[in-house]
């Protein structure tokens, strides 16, 4: 089998919890909104789901179940969640063989906040095993794109610039969905971006970029 696109990133477990008490509140500027509870309140949620989440692991998924052949690159804990995310993953015919098992660390969690009726919600999140992700080059064998998430491991420039550089000599298209940690660091970002084909930024995260690359035009587009 051709695996057409290999995804790196993060797997996550996730707990959906919604709740009527959560208050949008104006922030600092007026693009800023803040969710607020009451202080030392208790807070009743209206409903709570058990999922599975983060970047790598929706992209993976989501092209399998369209039929696009998925291999994904991620880091796990041994644990229950971790075990529950692979067969997950086999459940919806993602190839498994480049998940790494943490003996140490568990799977990375997340707690989402909504208030049911917003598109936006809070996430409080607990990246696990997924700091030590290791971008093995193996890992591009059979593949015609690279599609490369949020990253959460330290001197990540470094270690994907090195698997971006692979990529290119082998051939194999660049897909870059950035997080907030490559955002803020916005030099070593830039460093990397001739390696890219495809960048997707979200609309905020378009001006932020553009505006600290001191780009002159500085619209998302």
């Amino acid at each position: 089998m051709k695996y057409q696109i290999t995804v790196v990133g993060t797997a996550t477990w996730d707990i959906f919890f919604t709740t009527p008490d959560a208050r949008a509140i104006r922030g600092g500027s007026k693009e800023d909104l803040v969710m607020a509870f009451p202080y030392g309140g208790k807070v009743d949620a209206t409903d709570v789901r058990y999922g599975f989440g983060g970047g790598a692991a929706n992209v993976a998924v989501g092209l399998a179940m369209l039929g696009v052949h998925s291999r994904i690159v991620t880091r796990l804990g041994s644990d229950w969640r971790g075990s529950e995310v692979v067969r997950n993953f086999q459940k919806h015919g993602v190839e498994i063989s480049f998940v790494q098992l943490d003996k140490k660390k568990t799977t990375a969690l997340s707690l989402v906040i909504t208030s049911g009726g917003a598109r936006d919600h809070v996430a409080f999140v607990d990246r696990g095993a997924s700091i030590d992700l290791r971008l093995p080059s193996a890992a591009l064998k059979k593949s015609q794109w690279l599609y490369v998430t949020s990253l959460a491991m330290t001197k990540w420039d470094e270690v994907l610039g090195n698997l971006l550089r692979q990529a290119r000599r082998e051939g194999v298209k660049v897909f870059w969905n950035p997080g907030s940690t490559q955002i803020v660091a916005h030099k070593k970002m830039a460093k990397l971006l001739p390696l890219v084909d495809v960048l997707d930024l979200n609309l905020q995260e378009a001006r932020r970029v553009a505006q600290e690359l001191g780009l002159h035009e500085q619209s998302p587009k």
